[in-house]
């Protein structure tokens, strides 16, 4: 049974935030402490909610983790729209998914309000049949609930649904939620623990879901097959 539901990370998978994320550290907290942490450091938890990033980057400001979070959001609301860039052929390539008859969703561990402005300025919105963000969840990335929240609001069976993010949280996600994974390698983080992990697939760049996922109609003709990249 092959693959007709593609869920996305977003934040280093369709939309390099990375420029972003970084600068709104250092408008925020990074003012608060005498040895902010180095950018290395926040690297480390990409794809982990706003508030575990701050708990665990910034030790001496616990007690202030709510002024913290809303001096982080308010650079973040100032930064956003000069600071994010779809990464190459984000909204081309997925409206051809689209339009080869697969189903898509977003699962991320972003705010609602941030993920939708953002896809909204790329044209990447409307293209999604399901955004999951971290308000929909108790647990979070790396734990499974997202992905299979995901699922759920496209009542896809989980045999055949992939999971694309650029993180080790974004794999483990998907592997205990029983899905295929495919590791994003144009993301910020290292290359070799994604390729260790061995994710199903192995994208070099977006444009590869396109030699992967025929149309739905020649896919179940039998005039072509998924392959691994890898």
């Amino acid at each position: 049974m092959g693959i007709r539901y593609l869920l996305f990370d977003l934040d280093g998978t369709l939309i390099d935030t990375t420029n972003l994320i970084l600068s709104c550290y250092r408008a925020s907290a990074h003012r608060l402490v005498d040895c902010p942490p180095t950018d290395q450091e926040i690297l480390k938890g990409f794809g982990r909610p706003l508030p575990d990033q701050l708990w665990r980057l910034f030790p001496t400001l616990r007690d202030r983790l709510p002024e913290v979070e809303l001096l982080w959001h308010q650079a973040q609301d100032k930064l956003h729209d000069d600071l994010i860039r779809p990464f190459p052929d984000t909204r081309e390539v997925l409206a051809q998914l689209r339009q080869r008859g697969y189903r898509l969703g977003i699962v991320t561990s972003k705010e609602r309000v941030m993920a939708e402005r953002g896809m909204s300025m790329y044209g990447i919105l409307p293209l999604m049949d399901a955004v999951v963000t971290v308000e929909d969840t108790t647990r979070h990335k790396p734990d499974p609930e997202p992905v299979l929240k995901g699922i759920q609001a496209l009542f896809a069976p989980v045999a055949e649904t992939v999971y694309i993010g650029d993180s080790l949280h974004d794999m483990k996600a998907g592997r205990a939620a029983g899905v295929k994974v495919a590791a994003a390698m144009w993301g910020p983080f290292a290359k070799e623990p994604l390729r260790e992990f061995q994710p199903d697939y192995l994208l070099e760049r977006l444009g590869d879901l396109l030699e992967l996922f025929p149309p739905l109609e020649a896919a179940h003709g039998g005039l072509a097959s998924e392959r691994s990249l890898s």
